[in-house]
């Protein structure tokens, strides 16, 4: 199992969906975890669909900043344990394998 972790900085841009959708063909990671999304659930839908994912966690931006989303496939069983503006929190299981845990983190500085 992969996983794909990115700082997008921001995924309303057709580039940064291009170089996800590269990035995806490439590596076939079952989950991707996105940080400075900066758009909002509805976007992230679509997203979600043009890149084959079946579920997705979405952390909405605030005031267009910020943002957190985790794709996974549907062959990957997520269980979430907690989130927040600038965490998520899972546990992930993939059939005949040991479960382990995902935390992607998020904080900018100021």
């Amino acid at each position: 199992m992969k996983t794909l972790a990115w700082n997008v900085r921001e995924m309303g841009s057709t580039r940064a969906f291009q170089v996800l959708l590269r990035l995806k063909q490439v590596f076939k990671p079952s989950i991707i975890f996105l940080i400075e999304m900066k758009v909002d659930n509805v976007r992230m839908v679509s997203v979600c669909i043009k890149l084959g994912f079946d579920r997705k966690l979405v952390v909405d931006s605030i005031c267009q900043k910020d943002g957190l989303c985790l794709l996974w496939t549907d062959k990957t069983d997520v269980q979430l344990l907690s989130y927040s503006m600038f965490h998520i929190d899972v546990k992930v299981s993939v059939r005949g394998r040991n479960s382990w845990r995902l935390t992607g983190v998020y904080s900018h500085l100021e």
